[in-house]
């Protein structure tokens, strides 16, 4: 029985109140999630990061303590096993990827055209204004808007 090994990820985007996935579509015309063969003595996670950039250009950071591995038969005599992790997706690299002028924005769809939503003229490396007025609105507090953010970031009193 000959073995294959593929590795990629599930791709997604969240905004304040959704997450988003990044599914392609195959030459071939079906649907699918980024991933491709491993070369060589690529680790899992190179292959992933190496297939990601191929097949959509983008970056992402992988979530610690995700890994999936699904295995199946694509033919007869052969078995695959893919291995998928979750990445994230920041808005950031999106705006980078697509020339937005923010990197608050949503994406719709219809008849194979995508359509950018953006809201705002952000510089890409703080607070989007738009994004923190719409937490507060529903609900959320200053620390919290403070450190979605800021990631890393800890509010406190400084005496």
């Amino acid at each position: 029985m000959k073995r294959e090994k593929s590795c990629g990820a599930v791709i997604f985007r969240e905004d304040m109140t959704e997450r988003y996935y990044l599914i392609l579509t195959s030459t071939q015309g079906h649907t699918t999630l980024c991933k491709g063969h491993v070369e060589g003595k690529e680790t899992e996670h190179e292959t992933a990061v190496r297939e990601i950039l191929e097949e959509t250009g983008l970056t992402v950071n992988f979530v610690d303590g995700f890994r999936e591995v699904i295995t199946y038969a694509p033919k007869p005599g052969v078995t695959k096993d893919v291995v998928f992790f979750l990445a994230e997706l920041s808005g950031g690299a999106a705006r980078s990827l697509f020339s937005l002028r923010s990197a608050a924005f949503e994406v719709s769809e219809a008849e194979g055209a995508f359509t950018f939503s953006v809201t705002g003229y952000g510089h890409g490396v703080g607070m989007s204004q738009y994004g923190a007025n719409a937490m507060a609105k529903n609900g959320s507090s200053f620390q919290d808007i403070l450190t979605w953010y800021y990631s890393g970031a800890e509010v406190g009193a400084l005496w």
